[in-house]
């Protein structure tokens, strides 16, 4: 009897290690993607500081319009995971750089120190959510090949553990 015990044990508790690293990988990759999250609403709150710099050097309030819309459809947008905000992110920033290339031409806000510092935050925002997300892939790629080692064990059947898809950068 003792015999059949110790074998069963031993796949029991296998089990469970696989389980166990399962959730852990998965968990890893939501932590860091919360972590972008929160990088990408600091972001988001300075871009009103930089409407108002940029209405004090009295800038065609065309040029900024665009961002305001999309400032307001980021911040109204409901975000529960990383894919909801990447694409909102690109053209965020895509906006956010032409109106840095446009204050280069005006020497004035040049000066401002209130300027240098959105500008530093943004692009420091901007930095610390690639690296994010390239840590993330990273941790992807780890949890896939779990999955796939996963395939040849009878938790595969017990336990849905779904693939993740990489995140572009």
């Amino acid at each position: 009897m003792w015999i059949f015990l110790f074998p069963a044990s031993i796949v029991i508790i296998l089990l469970i290690l696989l389980f166990t690293i399962g959730i852990f990988l998965k968990s890893k990759v939501m932590r860091k993607e919360s972590l972008v999250i929160d990088i990408y609403m600091k972001k988001l709150g300075k871009i009103p500081g930089l409407i108002e710099l940029l209405k004090k050097y009295h800038i065609d309030p065309e040029v900024y319009d665009d961002i305001i819309h999309l400032h307001h459809e980021a911040v109204m947008s409901n975000v529960y995971n990383i894919y909801d905000i990447l694409e909102l992110n690109i053209r965020i920033h895509g906006k956010i750089l032409f109106l840095f290339q446009l204050t280069i031409r005006i020497s004035d806000i040049q000066h401002d120190e209130l300027f240098h510092h959105i500008r530093d935050f943004i692009l420091q925002y901007e930095n610390e959510m690639r690296k994010c997300l390239l840590e993330i892939n990273k941790d992807i790629i780890l949890y896939n090949k779990f999955l796939y080692w996963k395939k040849f064990t009878i938790i595969w059947f017990l336990v849905p553990f779904h693939e993740l898809y990489p995140i572009n950068v």
